[in-house]
């Protein structure tokens, strides 16, 4: 009982993140994040797969150190109404989306390091322009992210899922920006 109670905890503290990511000085190179023409329903199953992922990987590594991950993966479950066994395969998933959404980031990261690096009398050069490429490819993942949840899961987890992302975009950016699918 005690370790699903933790469990839960830090499953509603990993619902906090778009919180703090909504402030563009913490985000770094995520840039996709702060762009306003990107609608509301997409950052919100943005943050749901980066937030997800994240779970997914403190859970593996709570296995390696003593075992505990399945824990934290069973608070997911409840938390988001899903059977573990359906948990897990979302879980999954989630985390290949991040892979891809993190292979752009590195990418944006190295050119843009490599482009500070190049000053020109002393003043950093114009942002290259396979930024914007890398931009326009996270944001049309971005835009995909729904498509792609509801072509891998039935129609109790897609509505589950759903749910979740819309309660919880509401509980931390206001009713005003809905985050429907």
């Amino acid at each position: 009982m005690f370790n699903e109670s933790i469990g839960k905890f830090a499953v509603m503290l990993l619902s906090l993140v778009p919180i703090l990511s909504a402030d563009p000085a913490r985000l770094g190179a995520d840039l996709a994040t702060q762009t306003a023409d990107i609608p509301a329903s997409d950052r919100a199953f943005y943050f749901f797969v980066r937030n997800t992922a994240f779970l997914s990987r403190k859970a593996g590594e709570l296995d390696k150190k003593d075992g505990s991950g399945g824990s934290l993966r069973h608070a997911f479950s409840s938390t988001v109404g899903l059977t573990d066994t359906d948990a897990a395969s979302v879980l999954s998933i989630t985390a290949q989306l991040d892979s891809q959404f993190q292979a752009l980031d590195q990418r944006a990261a190295a050119i843009a390091k490599a482009a500070k690096n190049n000053r020109v009398n002393g003043l950093v050069p114009p942002p290259p322009s396979e930024l914007t490429v890398l931009q326009q490819q996270k944001e049309q993942l971005m835009h995909a992210l729904p498509t792609t949840l509801d072509a891998q899961f039935s129609d109790t987890v897609r509505a589950r899922i759903a749910a979740f992302v819309a309660r919880e975009w509401r509980a931390t950016h206001g009713s005003d920006q809905q985050a429907k699918h």
